[in-house]
């Protein structure tokens, strides 16, 4: 297990608006627990802090991929050890999917495994595809924005990312709605990992006296 960090610090993954930043505690967990090399589709401050914390003073590489070259400029200020990949950015399918792709399977085929690949990237209908792009090589998925209920706003929600299929595809996945709120949720995925460490994290007796969370953690194997 990996242990450079002894304890992530709650507060470092808590969330700084209703909506942004609600993936972080999962990242941190997810890496905290593997030893081999993250790849980031969608980069950010949010995720970024959180990797730069648990990889620093590792061999574990970084790539990350973005579809913003100013954007990347400003990340490398503060995340100068990561590899960015940037990707173009089209409205028409038919020129933008090959291209994107590509450089994906580029990614993939040069790396070959990924202990953890976070899916938040800004191309939303790629984001499904990406997983099953990438589910021979990887280890844990950390997936942004998922909705495995039936509220209203998990039905729009997955209309958008077309995530449940592919998410109870998979023989072990957690989700959590630690927002509080709804949305959005964040689900890991694994094929081989049972994510006990997850169980460990959030045994379910946790909750039975809080009736209210007792909705927040979903386990599925």
């Amino acid at each position: 297990m990996f242990q450079t960090v002894k304890s992530l610090k709650e507060e470092r993954f808590t969330k700084d608006t209703e909506y942004v930043g609600t993936h972080r505690k999962f990242l941190g967990l997810a890496i905290k627990n593997t030893s081999g090399n993250i790849l980031e589709i969608g980069s950010g401050h949010y995720s970024g802090s959180v990797i730069k914390e648990l990889v620093e003073g590792t061999e574990r590489k970084v790539v990350s991929v973005c579809h913003e070259a100013p954007y990347i400029k400003e990340l490398k200020k503060d995340f100068s050890d990561f590899i960015y990949v940037e990707v173009p950015y089209d409205d028409r399918p038919v020129t933008f999917i090959p291209i994107y792709e590509e450089i994906i399977f580029r990614i993939r085929d040069e790396y070959e495994k990924f202990s953890v690949v976070l899916i938040d990237g800004g191309h939303l209908y790629e984001r499904k595809k990406d997983i099953a792009r990438l589910r021979s090589v990887t280890e844990i998925f950390v997936v942004h924005d998922t909705a495995l209920s039936n509220l209203p706003t998990h039905r729009y929600t997955n209309s958008v990312y077309e995530y449940d299929s592919i998410i109870r595809s998979f023989p072990y996945f957690v989700e959590d709605d630690w927002t509080g709120g709804g949305w959005p949720y964040t689900t890991m995925l694994s094929d081989d990992n049972t994510l006990d460490f997850m169980r460990e994290e959030y045994p379910l007796d946790r909750y039975e006296s809080y009736p209210n969370e007792c909705q927040r953690i979903k386990y599925g194997n």
